[in-house]
């Protein structure tokens, strides 16, 4: 019989993650010698469902019907695939109970708004499906986990709200799926990596709100399908704006209240599309550029 994954509580973090995540590889290895495991995956989610103390009681005395759980969609085999948890379910520092390991077929992780604390824990990294992570306002302190980079399928990654802090790594630059990334309103440091110029599918990029220095890297104008690029209220200092205006596809530019000293940007009005532009509060010299008027699309100037 196939062993469930252990009980969390006890012992430090990093070990409980290490016996919980070979447990689980466990389960598959032996389910998958006696066809079972199928059956194995679904015991384990729902073990890891009741320790994780996220449901109240009248939700887990019911672990059988854990498909109408509140926050929880099923796939045809009873395997979770979506946890979008109500404002009411509020986590505080429960987060690290939880064994993602356990759930090989969740696509879709949103824990928004939710009150969690404490930091991000290791262990993200094995949602190998998932397309869809937000953790966005909560209380999350410390650095982002080294092994959520290995979501190679992540469409959405957001992070905003949080405080957060450390670098933004290079390693970055492996999501090459993601079309959306914020990370807004932290206390990221240093400059932007330029390997965000590989995230190629990018249509929403915010890293606004933070503590951001240097410069804004060229490799930013190579993402061609970027409609949302906001960057404002960081100590960024320069950015070669010629480069930007081959994004011709954004609709929104924001890059007020940094410390960008240039010339007024010349090849704005390239920018066809935009509905809003901010560049205010920086130290930016020289002329408005006449064709500014161009842009007829603009409502926000």
């Amino acid at each position: 019989m196939a062993m469930p994954c252990p009980n969390s509580m006890g012992g430090g973090a990093g070990y409980i993650l290490l016996v919980i995540s070979w447990n689980c590889f466990s389960i598959s290895i032996a389910s998958n010698a006696a066809s079972k495991s199928e059956s194995s995956l679904l015991e384990a989610e729902a073990h890891v469902l009741l320790e994780s103390e996220w449901w109240p009681s009248n939700y887990t005395n019911h672990v059988s019907s854990r498909c109408q759980w509140a926050g929880i969609t099923c796939n045809n085999a009873g395997s979770i695939t979506n946890i979008t948890l109500p404002d009411e379910l509020q986590l505080g520092n429960k987060l690290w109970r939880f064994n993602f390991s356990c759930f090989q077929n969740l696509v879709h992780l949103n824990l928004a708004a939710l009150g969690i604390s404490g930091s991000i824990p290791y262990g993200f990294g094995t949602l190998s499906k998932l397309t869809y992570l937000d953790l966005s306002f909560n209380d999350i302190m410390g650095t982002i986990p080294s092994d959520i980079w290995n979501l190679r399928n992540l469409v959405t990654l957001n992070l905003a709200r949080n405080k957060l802090s450390g670098l933004i790594p290079p390693e970055l630059g492996k999501l090459r799926n993601l079309i959306e990334l914020d990370l807004s309103d932290n206390s990221f440091i240093g400059p932007i990596p330029v390997e965000i110029g590989q995230l190629n599918n990018l249509k929403h990029l915010s890293l606004g709100e933070n503590k951001l220095n240097g410069s804004i890297p060229l490799e930013i104008g190579n993402l061609n399908n970027l409609l949302i690029l906001d960057l404002n209220t960081n100590s960024l200092t320069e950015v070669i704006l010629q480069d930007l205006h081959n994004l011709t596809s954004l609709t929104e530019l924001n890059l007020s209240n940094n410390e960008i000293f240039n010339l007024i940007p010349q090849k704005l009005s390239q920018l066809t599309q935009l509905k809003y532009l901010n560049i205010s509060n920086n130290k930016f010299f020289g002329e408005i550029p006449a064709d500014i008027g161009n842009l007829s699309k603009i409502l926000v100037l």
